[in-house]
């Protein structure tokens, strides 16, 4: 059995409920909803660290967020949309 900390199973609840209220609004659409991702799994999944992310974010340079309550929260999309954004040409 994987022991869960008190933030994760917040972040299962909370991917939970907005699946549940995205799956209402979007009954008609085909896609899935779109995974939350805290402030440590979006850090490594653009491969910094999680004190960077969070100066990034209060400097405003980083990606948009959701917050709820105290949790800061990514979407995949945001996270890309933020990189190919920050892109630059060599050229």
């Amino acid at each position: 059995m994987v022991m869960r900390t008190a933030t994760t199973r917040g972040i299962a609840v909370l991917n939970r409920v907005c699946n549940a209220a995205w799956m209402e609004t979007n009954a008609n659409n085909t896609e899935a909803p779109l995974p939350l991702l805290s402030t440590r799994e979006a850090a490594k999944l653009l491969g910094l660290s999680v004190s960077t992310l969070t100066k990034y974010r209060v400097r405003e340079r980083g990606p948009s967020y959701i917050k709820i309550g105290k949790r800061i929260l990514y979407t995949a999309p945001d996270l890309e949309a933020w990189v190919m954004a920050n892109r630059h040409s060599i050229f």
